[in-house]
């Protein structure tokens, strides 16, 4: 009913405008009175808004204000006035003709920037059009593109490999595939009855899993240069073409063994020991299973890859480090046994050591024992006796000299950068140790702040900024804008104030995305802003959790969390901040550089100046409601509810700044509307 009401003054209020720019035009001096009749279409405009207003009343009359700074008397009271006059200013009086006076009870406290008063801007240049991506077009994809095709009948079904269902599938896999890589060589010895019968129903059930994993890959999604892809055809192909055949393969083996295993056990044959060679035979095709190490090595990078931290990271290169050496020597002593029973030769390293007749464990702790003296200085009274033998030794010696010198380097690589990591930590602390006690501070204080240093040490979170990395200054400045689109696009699309930016003028949305944000991490326990320092942000928490003191607000201390607005007011005005913010947790910020994003708004003007200057004053106007109210208002600002409300309300009264605006903004409000709904 608003807009209908809008369309219906439309046409009396451009006319009325025409006869007041006229009477202005005669006028030489700003300074001078307004002609009666001047006052005269003043007081009809000021009724007209009024009148405007009542009808937006009407129709919200059960809307509930969430936010004390939402209460805006509408009966007469001296806000409403002054908004009006604001309207007023801003719909039909030009500023370098004409000066208007507000009486001193009047004045705004709040003192709108210079960039904002006039009362319109040209648009420097056409307004780019926004970049529509067609997820089933593989040549058109960015980092972070989800591709799905939903005319496929099993797209509902896809899964994503982050999904919790599937991380669990992969870490049963990876046991699955640790218990093969320890079990499958310790056949080279006599295994007693037990633990053979254990491998053999865990051969069963490994068998029974990559069975079920096999037609479980046509329905998951795979990630390939930061693009994930959902499309079932597109994985069906993928799958076929990599793991599908060696898949069919392994699993057609272990059916193999599994049927002649059942045979021999089944046969009388009048020679066991023969059976018994050719089924030992037979289980060592189960090493072919071991060519699934590489869908191990995609779980390990993905692990390593969610690791924020640079020192469990380092940590954990080293315990692969030591795993990896751990592995091939239990290789390494599996297979000394094994050329020990095999060689033939009437003399070997086994009968010398006399453990011919030992139990499993004995024969695997010496042979495991002398495999790990060849890889490091060591002795041992173990040594081969046969040509076989010292062959395998030789060949063993070689590929550890190689080996233990590459994993020394590794593991003193990696300790020097463990001691770089802390080296910084532990010089800082030093200082700070020293300086204590130059200035001699009393006990009691120099124990809380060293409560406070351990504490931020233990709960230390490391994030990189963009800043941080001097190679990203490197990167063509069309590759930049096209990074700050993809991480920042979305944020400022969800600011109460831009509601509308994409739909106005979205290349202003690209400039401010690309010139006016920037990062900032803060950790746990420490102070944002404190109160009557200087504003010159607009403040959105990306995560974590803080804590807002002020005595504006009613309780104590207001709890804030992520996604959450602060200090909006600034873009538009000079704002001293009237609380103090302090971080629980670590804590993640997207600032918005409030003078850039006056600069730029102003400098492209068109439609988004429009908008931002009318939402600018009703802002400003509702917040001076609030403060002659008693209900104050903080960096907490109005509420996104109310704002929502504030910028519909400005791209209505937007229309009636510019006649050539008028077909526009009825889409762009019909849009907003169906947003904000």
């Amino acid at each position: 009913m608003l807009l209908r009401s809008h369309e219906l003054v439309l046409g009396d209020l451009q006319q009325q405008n025409l006869e007041l720019q006229q009477e202005l035009e005669l006028l030489r001096a700003p300074e001078l009175p307004a002609p009666r009749k001047l006052e005269q279409e003043a007081e009809t405009l000021k009724a007209t808004v009024e009148h405007m207003f009542e009808i937006e009343q009407t129709e919200n009359e059960e809307t509930v204000i969430d936010n004390p700074c939402q209460v805006v008397d509408t009966a007469g009271l001296a806000a409403l006035e002054r908004w009006t006059s604001l309207v007023e200013a801003a719909i039909n009086f030009d500023r370098r003709k004409v000066k208007v006076q507000l009486s001193p009870e009047e004045e705004s406290r709040y003192k709108m920037y210079e960039e904002w008063t006039v009362r319109s801007r040209n648009k420097s240049r056409e307004s780019g059009k926004a970049r529509t991506k067609n997820c089933e077009d593989d040549g058109d994809t960015r980092t972070g593109d989800v591709l799905r095709d939903d005319s496929q009948c099993l797209q509902p079904y896809i899964s994503t490999p982050f999904s919790s269902s599937r991380s669990l599938w992969g870490v049963l896999g990876v046991a699955y595939l640790m218990w093969d890589i320890l079990t499958i060589p310790l056949m080279a010895f006599d295994m007693p009855s037990g633990l053979s019968d254990t491998i053999d129903t865990m051969s069963y059930i490994t068998f029974a899993y990559w069975a079920l994993d096999m037609p479980s890959q046509f329905f998951v999604g795979f990630e390939d240069k930061g693009v994930l892809e959902m499309r079932p055809s597109v994985i069906a192909k993928t799958y076929v073409k990599s793991w599908m055949v060696p898949d069919m393969c392994i699993l057609a083996l272990d059916l193999f063994i599994f049927t002649m295993d059942y045979i021999f056990e089944g046969s009388n044959s009048s020679n066991p020991m023969m059976t018994l060679r050719l089924s030992r035979m037979l289980r060592l095709l189960r090493f072919v299973r071991l060519l699934r190490l590489r869908k191990l090595t995609d779980v390990m990078n993905l692990i390593l890859a969610r690791l924020r931290s640079e020192y469990l990271v380092l940590v954990s290169k080293f315990c692969s480090l030591t795993a990896y050496i751990l592995i091939v020597n239990h290789y390494v002593a599996c297979a000394w046994f094994l050329l020990g029973t095999i060689s033939g030769e009437d003399v070997n390293w086994i009968t010398v050591a006399r453990i011919e007749y030992a139990g499993m464990g004995t024969q695997y702790l010496t042979a495991f024992h002398w495999g790990l003296t060849q890889f490091c200085p060591a002795t041992n009274n173990i040594g081969p006796v046969n040509g076989f033998e010292r062959g395998f030794a030789i060949l063993l010696v070689l590929y550890a000299f190689i080996v233990f010198s590459s994993f020394v380097s590794a593991v003193t690589n990696a300790s020097n950068q463990l001691r770089d990591v802390k080296m910084d930590r532990i010089r800082q602390e030093n200082m700070m140790h020293q300086f204590i006690g130059n200035k001699q501070v009393s006990t009691d204080l120099w124990r809380r702040i060293q409560g406070f240093i351990v504490s931020r040490g233990l709960n230390e979170r490391v994030r990189i900024k963009e800043k941080d990395i001097p190679m990203f200054l490197e990167i063509p400045e069309g590759m930049r804008l096209q990074l700050h689109i993809e991480l920042y696009m979305p944020i400022m699309a969800t600011a109460p104030f831009m509601i509308a930016g994409a739909l106005l003028d979205n290349e202003v949305m690209v400039k401010l995305t690309h010139n006016v944000i920037d990062e900032s991490h803060v950790q746990a326990r420490k102070d944002v802003f404190i109160p009557g320092s200087d504003c010159s942000h607009c403040y959105f928490t990306r995560s974590g959790n803080m804590l807002y003191y002020s005595d504006l607000t009613d309780s104590a201390a207001v709890p804030l969390q992520k996604d959450q607005w602060l200090s909006e007011v600034v873009l538009w005005s000079q704002w001293k901040h009237t609380g103090l913010l302090v971080t629980k947790t670590f804590t993640e910020f997207i600032l918005l550089e409030a003078d850039k994003f006056v600069n730029i708004v102003t400098q492209e003007g068109g439609q988004m100046y429009v908008y931002l200057r009318m939402l600018g004053l009703v802002l400003l106007a509702s917040m001076d409601a609030s403060d002659d109210s008693g209900e104050f208002c903080t960096d907490l600002g109005v509420g996104k509810k109310f704002m929502n409300q504030l910028a519909e309300r400005s791209l209505r009264f937007a229309e009636l700044e510019k006649r050539a605006w008028v077909s526009p903004t009825n889409h762009i409000i019909t849009g907003v509307s169906q947003h904000l709904c």
